[in-house]
């Protein structure tokens, strides 16, 4: 398994092509590697959305993907809501 660090997913969703980028596209059409996301990423990834169907769609997208626990999905997928809260 590939953890794919939260910089490429954040470029990955913000359609920007640089080469870690297009590398994780290539990996995610190719389907011979599984790519995997570890739940602090997730975090660092939804708290910057601003649009909520976009995050709705960005959060589907990641929990679908192999999920490493390190303080646990629950937790960073609140500590994503609180921190969107907070800057609105």
């Amino acid at each position: 398994m590939i953890l794919v660090d939260s910089s490429v997913w954040i470029d990955f969703f913000n359609q920007h092509h640089s080469p870690a980028n297009l590398k994780l596209i290539e990996l995610l059409q190719d389907g011979t590697v599984t790519v995997g996301v570890a739940d602090l990423v997730v975090f660092e990834v939804l708290r910057g959305f601003r649009n909520d169907q976009a995050l709705l769609q960005a959060q589907d997208f990641l929990l679908d993907l192999p999920t490493v626990e390190i303080g646990g999905i629950a937790n960073a997928l609140r500590a994503a809501e609180h921190d969107r809260a907070l800057r609105a």
